[in-house]
Protein backbone atom coordinates (compact mmCIF):
# COMPACT_ATOMS: atom_id res chain seq x y z
CA UNK A 1 0.00 0.00 0.00
CA UNK A 2 1.92 3.21 -1.06
CA UNK A 3 2.15 6.35 0.98
CA UNK A 4 -0.73 8.24 -1.37
CA UNK A 5 -3.33 5.71 -0.35
CA UNK A 6 -3.04 5.70 3.33
CA UNK A 7 -3.14 9.39 2.99
CA UNK A 8 -6.04 9.94 1.32
CA UNK A 9 -8.65 9.03 3.91
CA UNK A 10 -6.99 12.11 6.12
CA UNK A 11 -7.08 14.76 3.11
CA UNK A 12 -10.78 13.02 2.90
CA UNK A 13 -11.61 14.08 6.33
CA UNK A 14 -9.96 17.03 6.66
CA UNK A 15 -11.66 18.78 3.46
CA UNK A 16 -14.99 17.27 4.98
CA UNK A 17 -14.44 19.00 8.09
CA UNK A 18 -12.47 22.04 6.76
CA UNK A 19 -15.90 23.89 5.78
CA UNK A 20 -17.50 23.67 9.39
CA UNK A 21 -14.36 24.83 11.17
CA UNK A 22 -14.42 28.21 8.52
CA UNK A 23 -17.83 28.44 9.30
CA UNK A 24 -17.50 28.51 13.44
CA UNK A 25 -14.75 30.45 13.04
CA UNK A 26 -16.57 33.21 11.62
CA UNK A 27 -19.50 33.30 13.60
CA UNK A 28 -17.09 33.12 16.92
CA UNK A 29 -14.80 35.86 15.51
CA UNK A 30 -18.40 37.69 14.10
CA UNK A 31 -20.00 37.85 17.47
CA UNK A 32 -19.24 39.53 20.76
CA UNK A 33 -19.79 36.42 22.81
CA UNK A 34 -15.51 35.36 22.37
CA UNK A 35 -14.46 39.06 23.06
CA UNK A 36 -17.15 39.49 26.33
CA UNK A 37 -15.81 36.57 27.72
CA UNK A 38 -11.90 37.70 27.02
CA UNK A 39 -12.70 41.07 28.69
CA UNK A 40 -14.13 38.99 31.63
CA UNK A 41 -10.99 37.01 32.03
CA UNK A 42 -8.58 40.21 31.87
CA UNK A 43 -11.05 41.91 34.63
CA UNK A 44 -11.32 39.61 37.37
CA UNK A 45 -8.09 39.81 38.15
CA UNK A 46 -8.07 43.21 39.49
CA UNK A 47 -11.27 41.93 40.64
CA UNK A 48 -9.55 39.28 42.76
CA UNK A 49 -6.68 41.58 43.87
CA UNK A 50 -9.02 43.90 45.58
CA UNK A 51 -11.59 41.97 47.03
CA UNK A 52 -9.10 39.34 48.55
CA UNK A 53 -7.25 42.14 50.77
CA UNK A 54 -11.15 44.05 52.08
CA UNK A 55 -11.69 43.58 55.98
CA UNK A 56 -15.09 42.55 56.54
CA UNK A 57 -16.53 42.64 59.51
CA UNK A 58 -19.16 39.40 61.24
CA UNK A 59 -22.28 39.48 62.41
CA UNK A 60 -21.08 40.62 65.73
CA UNK A 61 -19.12 43.46 64.38
CA UNK A 62 -15.98 41.79 64.68
CA UNK A 63 -13.14 42.80 61.89
CA UNK A 64 -12.42 39.96 60.30
CA UNK A 65 -9.39 39.97 58.47
CA UNK A 66 -8.85 39.04 54.79
CA UNK A 67 -8.30 34.89 54.43
CA UNK A 68 -6.09 35.30 51.03
CA UNK A 69 -3.67 38.09 50.52
CA UNK A 70 -1.90 38.29 47.79
CA UNK A 71 1.46 39.30 47.83
CA UNK A 72 2.68 38.12 44.05
CA UNK A 73 1.29 39.27 40.91
CA UNK A 74 1.62 35.16 39.50
CA UNK A 75 -0.32 34.37 42.91
CA UNK A 76 -3.38 35.37 40.65
CA UNK A 77 -2.39 32.50 38.07
CA UNK A 78 -1.55 29.35 39.91
CA UNK A 79 -0.33 28.48 43.96
CA UNK A 80 2.87 28.32 44.70
CA UNK A 81 2.18 24.37 44.58
CA UNK A 82 -0.49 22.14 43.66
CA UNK A 83 -3.37 22.54 45.63
CA UNK A 84 -5.61 20.01 44.89
CA UNK A 85 -7.99 20.00 47.97
CA UNK A 86 -9.85 23.66 48.02
CA UNK A 87 -10.08 25.25 51.68
CA UNK A 88 -11.75 28.21 50.90
CA UNK A 89 -13.86 29.94 47.69
CA UNK A 90 -10.85 31.73 47.48
CA UNK A 91 -8.75 29.22 46.18
CA UNK A 92 -10.69 28.92 43.17
CA UNK A 93 -9.53 32.54 42.18
CA UNK A 94 -6.68 31.68 39.59
CA UNK A 95 -6.43 31.13 35.64
CA UNK A 96 -8.63 28.24 36.13
CA UNK A 97 -11.94 30.05 35.69
CA UNK A 98 -11.29 30.41 32.45
CA UNK A 99 -12.58 27.25 31.58
CA UNK A 100 -15.56 27.91 33.24
CA UNK A 101 -16.32 30.87 31.12
CA UNK A 102 -14.69 28.70 28.25
CA UNK A 103 -17.94 26.34 28.72
CA UNK A 104 -20.38 28.98 29.07
CA UNK A 105 -19.62 30.52 26.00
CA UNK A 106 -19.91 26.46 24.36
CA UNK A 107 -22.91 26.40 25.87
CA UNK A 108 -24.50 29.30 24.93
CA UNK A 109 -22.57 28.97 20.66
CA UNK A 110 -24.36 25.39 21.12
CA UNK A 111 -27.70 26.13 22.49
CA UNK A 112 -28.35 29.00 19.89
CA UNK A 113 -27.37 25.96 16.68
CA UNK A 114 -29.97 23.92 18.64
CA UNK A 115 -32.82 27.01 19.76
CA UNK A 116 -31.96 28.60 15.87
CA UNK A 117 -32.52 25.01 13.85
CA UNK A 118 -29.19 25.96 12.60
CA UNK A 119 -27.91 22.50 13.57
CA UNK A 120 -30.85 20.98 11.37
CA UNK A 121 -29.32 23.10 8.21
CA UNK A 122 -25.56 22.07 9.05
CA UNK A 123 -26.37 18.34 9.44
CA UNK A 124 -28.09 18.64 6.45
CA UNK A 125 -24.72 19.51 4.63
CA UNK A 126 -22.58 17.75 6.99
CA UNK A 127 -23.96 14.30 8.04
CA UNK A 128 -21.14 13.31 9.97
CA UNK A 129 -21.96 14.28 13.72
CA UNK A 130 -18.01 13.52 14.63
CA UNK A 131 -17.13 16.85 12.22
CA UNK A 132 -20.03 18.84 14.17
CA UNK A 133 -18.56 17.62 17.44
CA UNK A 134 -14.87 18.09 16.38
CA UNK A 135 -15.37 21.91 15.17
CA UNK A 136 -16.70 22.87 18.60
CA UNK A 137 -14.35 21.44 20.41
CA UNK A 138 -11.63 23.52 18.35
CA UNK A 139 -13.35 26.78 18.97
CA UNK A 140 -13.80 26.26 22.67
CA UNK A 141 -10.57 25.37 22.76
CA UNK A 142 -8.89 28.40 21.06
CA UNK A 143 -11.73 31.00 23.01
CA UNK A 144 -9.70 29.03 26.30
CA UNK A 145 -6.46 30.05 25.04
CA UNK A 146 -7.51 33.73 23.94
CA UNK A 147 -9.20 33.79 27.29
CA UNK A 148 -5.87 32.39 29.36
CA UNK A 149 -3.71 34.94 27.45
CA UNK A 150 -6.12 37.83 28.67
CA UNK A 151 -6.14 36.29 31.91
CA UNK A 152 -2.34 36.62 32.05
CA UNK A 153 -2.33 40.15 31.23
CA UNK A 154 -5.19 41.45 33.22
CA UNK A 155 -2.74 39.62 36.47
CA UNK A 156 0.15 41.37 35.22
CA UNK A 157 -1.67 44.53 35.11
CA UNK A 158 -3.39 44.50 38.22
CA UNK A 159 0.06 43.64 39.94
CA UNK A 160 1.76 45.87 38.53
CA UNK A 161 -1.02 48.71 39.70
CA UNK A 162 -1.14 47.24 42.76
CA UNK A 163 2.84 46.97 43.48
CA UNK A 164 2.53 43.49 44.13
CA UNK A 165 6.02 41.50 43.45
CA UNK A 166 6.79 39.40 40.18
CA UNK A 167 8.91 37.05 41.89
CA UNK A 168 8.95 34.01 40.03
CA UNK A 169 10.25 30.98 38.32
CA UNK A 170 10.46 32.08 34.93
CA UNK A 171 10.46 27.74 33.79
CA UNK A 172 8.13 27.01 36.36
CA UNK A 173 5.63 29.94 35.40
CA UNK A 174 5.71 28.95 31.52
CA UNK A 175 5.53 25.37 32.21
CA UNK A 176 2.35 25.71 34.15
CA UNK A 177 0.48 28.00 31.33
CA UNK A 178 1.74 25.19 28.42
CA UNK A 179 0.07 22.75 30.64
CA UNK A 180 -2.92 25.11 31.54
CA UNK A 181 -3.30 25.67 27.29
CA UNK A 182 -3.10 21.60 26.74
CA UNK A 183 -5.84 21.02 29.53
CA UNK A 184 -7.99 23.69 27.48
CA UNK A 185 -8.92 20.78 24.89
CA UNK A 186 -10.05 18.26 27.46
CA UNK A 187 -12.19 20.55 29.45
CA UNK A 188 -13.38 21.37 26.04
CA UNK A 189 -14.28 18.37 24.78
CA UNK A 190 -16.16 17.90 28.33
CA UNK A 191 -18.32 21.30 27.68
CA UNK A 192 -19.52 20.09 24.51
CA UNK A 193 -20.70 16.90 25.97
CA UNK A 194 -22.54 18.61 28.44
CA UNK A 195 -23.48 21.22 25.54
CA UNK A 196 -24.90 18.19 23.37
CA UNK A 197 -26.77 16.39 26.10
CA UNK A 198 -29.57 19.02 27.15
CA UNK A 199 -28.92 21.47 23.64
CA UNK A 200 -31.56 23.25 24.21
CA UNK A 201 -31.81 23.22 28.05
CA UNK A 202 -29.20 26.74 28.59
CA UNK A 203 -29.58 27.01 32.13
CA UNK A 204 -28.77 23.38 32.82
CA UNK A 205 -25.77 23.23 30.55
CA UNK A 206 -23.90 26.67 32.09
CA UNK A 207 -24.78 24.99 35.76
CA UNK A 208 -23.07 22.21 34.75
CA UNK A 209 -20.14 23.85 33.16
CA UNK A 210 -19.63 25.68 36.40
CA UNK A 211 -19.91 22.19 38.55
CA UNK A 212 -17.86 20.76 36.87
CA UNK A 213 -15.14 22.89 35.86
CA UNK A 214 -14.66 23.53 39.61
CA UNK A 215 -13.99 20.13 39.96
CA UNK A 216 -17.17 19.51 42.93
CA UNK A 217 -17.42 16.20 41.55
CA UNK A 218 -14.15 14.83 42.15
CA UNK A 219 -13.52 16.83 45.41
CA UNK A 220 -14.54 13.95 48.14
CA UNK A 221 -12.10 11.74 45.51
CA UNK A 222 -9.32 14.60 46.67
CA UNK A 223 -9.92 15.42 50.45
CA UNK A 224 -9.26 11.20 50.67
CA UNK A 225 -6.25 10.81 48.64
CA UNK A 226 -4.93 13.77 50.29
CA UNK A 227 -5.53 12.17 53.22
CA UNK A 228 -3.61 8.89 52.26
CA UNK A 229 -0.62 11.15 50.73
CA UNK A 230 -2.09 10.42 47.23
CA UNK A 231 -2.97 13.62 45.68
CA UNK A 232 -1.13 13.16 42.84
CA UNK A 233 -3.15 10.79 41.49
CA UNK A 234 -5.54 13.73 40.89
CA UNK A 235 -3.38 13.65 37.87
CA UNK A 236 -5.98 11.34 35.84
CA UNK A 237 -8.78 13.77 36.34
CA UNK A 238 -9.05 17.30 34.59
CA UNK A 239 -9.61 19.07 37.38
CA UNK A 240 -6.67 17.15 39.21
CA UNK A 241 -3.93 17.90 36.73
CA UNK A 242 -5.55 21.73 36.45
CA UNK A 243 -4.96 21.90 39.76
CA UNK A 244 -1.21 20.47 39.52
CA UNK A 245 -0.35 22.85 37.30
CA UNK A 246 1.42 25.30 39.61
CA UNK A 247 4.38 28.14 39.58
CA UNK A 248 6.74 25.37 40.69
CA UNK A 249 5.45 23.38 37.90
CA UNK A 250 7.74 20.78 35.60
CA UNK A 251 8.14 18.87 32.51
CA UNK A 252 6.55 16.36 34.98
CA UNK A 253 3.22 18.49 34.98
CA UNK A 254 3.36 19.36 31.06
CA UNK A 255 3.49 15.25 30.23
CA UNK A 256 0.66 14.29 33.14
CA UNK A 257 -1.41 17.15 31.71
CA UNK A 258 -1.41 15.76 28.16
CA UNK A 259 -1.54 12.47 28.68
CA UNK A 260 -5.19 13.93 31.29
CA UNK A 261 -6.13 16.00 28.24
CA UNK A 262 -5.46 13.96 25.38
CA UNK A 263 -7.35 10.54 26.96
CA UNK A 264 -10.60 12.46 28.27
CA UNK A 265 -10.85 14.34 25.02
CA UNK A 266 -10.85 10.74 23.46
CA UNK A 267 -13.51 9.97 25.84
CA UNK A 268 -16.16 12.75 25.13
CA UNK A 269 -15.69 13.34 21.61
CA UNK A 270 -16.95 9.94 21.61
CA UNK A 271 -19.56 10.30 24.49
CA UNK A 272 -20.99 13.33 22.06
CA UNK A 273 -20.84 11.82 18.97
CA UNK A 274 -22.43 8.83 20.52
CA UNK A 275 -25.25 11.38 21.81
CA UNK A 276 -25.50 12.73 18.70
CA UNK A 277 -26.08 9.82 16.74
CA UNK A 278 -28.86 8.54 19.30
CA UNK A 279 -30.83 11.52 19.67
CA UNK A 280 -33.16 13.89 16.86
CA UNK A 281 -32.39 17.38 16.03
CA UNK A 282 -35.39 18.95 18.02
Amino acid sequence: MSATTVSQPKTIAMNRISPMLRLDFYRLFHTPLLYIMMAVAAVIPALVMTMSGASTTDASGKVVEPTIVYTNAFQLIAPQHPQYVISDFGDYANINMVYIFGGILLAIFIGHDYMSGFVKNVFTVHSKKRDYVISKIAIGTFSMICMIGTYVLGSMVSGLLNGKSFSVSIVGLLLCLVAKVILALGFSSLFVMISVLFRRLLGISIVGSFFFGTGMLVMGAAAVLASMGLESLMGVFLYGAASGASLSSTWITVIVSLACSAAWALIYTQLSTFILNHRDLA
